[in-house]
């Protein structure tokens, strides 16, 4: 099988991959939908008169056409009830626990006979609690089904990645995503080693059509490049490792497509305010290689890894500069802007920003879970990777 010419500088470089499995995010949309509850009633009727009744009740209750609930069936068989439904039925109608749903509001007409009219029994009606939202797999319908009201998966997701989209972009990634974390691993360390900034690492990926992977830029965070300290997340903003690996794909663009005469080098003036040219030998040996497609539009379905969940201007960076993957390490629920769920802390952003219906772009995120868990934590939640 062709190798990428990332490689084998990789297997020089003797980066272990780490051991774990990536874990996509959740968009806000399908964060909510979990949690998006209503209350409705439901009540028994005749199997015969169920068509009836349910258009009576639209009749009714206008209003009710409003809600979105084509997800949920209108009438169902008593037996397909969630347990704890059937039971509150049964506890009402012990006597006709096998007919709930089924049970009379009329006279009952047999052919042309005519019987006595039965004295009607008033309805029995309860009130139940529901999914408003349309659940977005058949696992996430099969649960509703089960505690809820009986569901219909549609094959949709209306509040994310198609599913099965989603699966085969995670099969891609997670066979390349072990050893481009620990590369990022490694260029964080480079430039904390030199005091240039935080242990935060990113590397860039360009993916070909015949599938290999190519690192087109790996650079570490160098924040501290003379206007900040090292005992706080003030300093060049410009100089956050997703910053610098983009300044990096850039000038390599330039390079590649132009030819442009200095596009590799700059002032000392001009590296203190983007620091997008290498700092060390591990950037410098990933920026040298023209490995990076001709006419590219800024990073436009490229790939990136992360040590860390980045911040929100780094969000928006990526965001903008139209990448279609991203997968970090570590969760930063304080500054992190790409995790929807605000765990235990009420203060965690919880933006989701790579899956919003109101931005003009849209990208896959995962969380890298590690094999061993207890040996990977948050070691700064305070800092805007």
């Amino acid at each position: 099988m062709a190798s990428s010419i990332s490689t084998q500088l990789i297997e020089d470089l003797d980066i272990k991959p780490l051991s774990g499995k990536l874990v996509p995010l959740k968009t806000k949309g399908e964060l909510e939908a979990e949690t998006d509850l209503i209350d409705v009633h439901v009540v028994a009727v005749n199997p015969r008169r169920a068509t009836d009744v349910v258009a009576l009740i639209k009749e009714t209750f206008p209003a009710s056409r409003d809600l979105e609930l084509a997800h949920l069936r209108g009438y169902t068989k008593f037996t397909l009830l969630p347990a704890q439904l059937r039971s509150r039925f049964e506890a009402l109608i012990p006597d006709e626990r096998e007919e709930v749903i089924l049970s009379s509001l009329n006279a009952h007409v047999d052919g042309n006979e005519k019987r006595p009219p039965a004295t009607p029994s008033p309805p029995v009606v309860l009130t139940s609690t529901i999914p408003r939202s349309t659940p977005i797999s058949a696992a996430q319908a099969a649960g509703w089904s089960e505690h809820f009201w009986p569901c219909v998966y549609k094959n949709t997701n209306p509040y994310g990645p198609h599913p099965k989209i989603l699966s085969q972009s995670t099969a891609i990634v997670d066979a390349d995503a072990p050893r481009f974390l620990a590369l990022a691993e490694r260029a964080a360390q480079a430039c904390h080693a030199s005091n240039s900034g935080p242990s935060v690492g990113c590397v860039v990926v360009e993916r070909r059509k015949d599938g290999i992977a190519e690192v087109v830029s790996v650079a570490g965070d160098a924040r501290y490049g003379g206007v900040g300290s090292a005992n706080s997340c003030a300093g060049n903003v410009m100089a956050h490792a997703v910053m610098r690996a983009m300044g990096m794909v850039a000038r390599k663009r330039l390079r590649v497509d132009e030819d442009v005469q200095g596009a590799g080098e700059q002032s000392a003036e001009e590296q203190s305010a983007y620091m997008d040219l290498p700092l060390n030998e591990l950037e410098s040996k990933f920026f040298a290689l023209d490995n990076i497609a001709p006419r590219g539009y800024l990073c436009l379905n490229l790939e990136i890894y992360l040590t860390h969940e980045p911040c929100v201007m780094c969000s928006m960076a990526i965001l903008h500069g139209r990448f279609a993957s991203c997968v970090f390490r570590r969760e930063l629920p304080l500054t992190g802007a790409l995790t929807t769920s605000k765990g235990k802390d009420s203060n965690s952003l919880g933006y989701g920003l790579f899956w919003h219906q109101e931005l003009n772009w849209k990208f896959f995120a995962w969380k890298w879970l590690d094999s061993d868990v207890c040996g990977i934590e948050d070691d700064g939640s305070g800092v805007h990777a």
